[in-house]
């Protein structure tokens, strides 16, 4: 896998380009899992990203949050920060969104940890320690200031965002360390060794990234956009079990559903009208909209079947329950669950908000692979193209692997082939 992303990373370094002087604005989002983008067949995860341009308008969402990334890692990697850049344009917009990954020393930082285990002959622990940790005091801040600095220096405009909470209930609360403060158990690196379950009074923010984060922006003159606080009440309106059952991916307490990064993909843009940030861009309608607005389904070859799951959001609907009707017409069907497949399905939706995913999919033929899915709810409508291109081929048998590279290389594999490391 290592050998198949270098060649991804030099892919984007050939390919990635700047932007001509006429090209569309674009907001360049780094981070981390919780942004990024998600194969829509293999996974019912979602980055909050993956729904920010159905909100915004007149300005491109160019999406590069990346599993497993800290604030060090995504720079110092070449395949990320090296690669956006090249895509940046003066006058663009980046937002920068780290914490999660932050944390994975427990607040001490990785490469110092990794450093004191060598020099006390410690290799096996020195090989174990993940190098992606900061402390949030000092190397967090560090990376902030680097992504800051170099985005000004191509001309575009930073934004520093409070990375989302974690589901971490406590009664009526979200944990402290779900809002991704460690000052109730954290580690210290000394000269003596590692202190383990370290504790500082809530008064004490030294271990609190999104303080920390704050204060970069305060120093450097930036938006902070406080998506760490937003989410937190966002979780606690909807309580534990609706908080995970709707707006969880099911996986834990980090990653989101489709209606999860929807929710919070509008709130933040919300967050930046209200800061008086990318405002001329913002579109927070209560029309029934879908994303994306034309489903391309591909390329494939005749006989095979192409699927690409579509988000319908609508707000203030009247009346404020009632049915979202799904229709397909030409060569296509729709389906709610990716289980049963129809030329219409309906849900159900209350209070006048609908936040749902559905799906599409069209068996290819020779020809005739145009076809258009018509939206209904609460007295409107919109219709969605669908596209998809076909090729002639005969014989052979159809293999689809997928890795999902946010915790290791695992793998799916359907059909007759073999997956090398």
């Amino acid at each position: 896998m290592k050998n198949f992303a270098s060649l991804l990373a030099v892919a984007a370094l050939i390919f990635g380009g700047s932007q001509s002087a006429d090209a569309a604005k674009k907001v360049h989002t780094i981070g981390d899992s919780t942004m990024a983008n998600y194969d829509e067949s293999a996974t019912i995860t979602r980055g909050w990203c993956q729904y920010l341009q159905q909100f915004l308008d007149g300005i491109e969402v160019n999406n590069r949050g990346k599993n497993g990334a800290s604030s060090k890692s995504f720079y110092k990697e070449a395949a990320f920060w090296t690669s956006v850049k090249t895509q940046m344009s003066p006058g663009d917009y980046v937002l920068i969104q780290f914490a999660h990954n932050d944390e994975k020393t427990q607040g001490m930082d990785g490469d110092e940890l990794i450093a004191y285990y060598k020099s006390i002959g410690d290799d096996a622990q020195a090989a174990a320690t993940d190098y992606r940790g900061t402390n949030p005091s000092t190397t967090y801040k560090e990376y902030l200031r680097k992504y800051v600095t170099e985005t000004r220096d191509a001309g575009c405009i930073p934004i520093l965002v409070g990375p989302i909470c974690r589901m971490y209930f406590s009664g009526n609360d979200i944990r402290r360390n779900g809002r991704h403060d460690l000052g109730d158990n954290f580690s210290k690196l000394t000269s003596s060794g590692v202190l383990t379950s370290q504790k500082v009074a809530a008064s004490d923010n030294s271990m609190d990234y999104v303080w920390q984060m704050e204060q970069v922006a305060n120093e450097m003159n930036v938006p902070f956009i406080d998506l760490t606080t937003a989410t937190a009440d966002l979780y606690l309106s909807y309580g534990d079990s609706d908080c995970h059952s709707i707006l969880s991916d099911g996986d834990g307490s980090t990653h989101l559903s489709a209606v999860g990064a929807a929710l919070i993909a509008r709130r933040f843009a919300g967050l930046c009208r209200e800061a008086g940030v990318m405002s001329e861009h913002i579109r927070l309608t209560s029309d029934l909209s879908v994303s994306p607005s034309a489903a391309d389904l591909g390329r494939g070859y005749v006989g095979q079947t192409l699927t690409k799951e579509l988000m319908v959001t609508a707000f203030d609907l009247t009346p404020a329950a009632g049915q979202l009707t799904v229709t397909a017409e030409g060569n296509a069907e729709v389906s709610t669950d990716l289980t049963e497949w129809s030329k219409s399905a309906s849900v159900s939706y209350e209070g006048g908000t609908i936040i749902r995913r559905f799906s599409v999919r069209m068996t290819l033929e020779s020809d005739n692979n145009d076809a258009k899915i018509i939206v209904s709810a609460g007295g409107k409508s919109t219709e969605i193209p669908v596209t998809a291109s076909a090729v002639q081929l005969s014989g052979g048998t159809e293999v689809t692997a997928y890795w999902r590279l946010e915790k290791d290389d695992s793998y799916t594999l359907s059909g007759p082939a073999t997956v090398i490391p």
